[in-house]
């Protein structure tokens, strides 16, 4: 079995919870990064110039499967920033 299939597989046990739950916190990071690691590698093998990132269907994928999680992150970092505003408005409205 290729390293990389035993990589993925270490990550989607690690995801299942074969551990406890202070323990797997950690297995699950670790199983994370080596997915993420992996993903990289086959890019790096998949793509040779940048420019097949947009000009082939493979790179397009993974263009949109970058910019879905940027787009969720820079959401919630703007509605927790606006809820810590509107929090704090309220804590002072009711000290008040």
């Amino acid at each position: 079995m290729p390293w990389a299939c035993r990589l993925f597989l270490a990550g989607v046990l690690a995801a299942l919870g074969a551990a406890e739950e202070a323990h797997r916190v950690g297995l699950e990071t670790r199983a994370g990064t080596a997915l993420g690691a992996t993903g990289v590698l086959r890019a790096s093998f998949e793509l040779l110039h940048l420019s097949q990132l947009w000009n082939t269907l493979y790179g397009i994928a993974l263009l949109v499967k970058t910019a879905i999680p940027l787009v969720a992150l820079a959401a919630g970092w703007f509605l927790r920033a606006r809820i810590r505003v509107r929090a704090r408005v309220e804590l002072g409205l009711a000290a008040g």
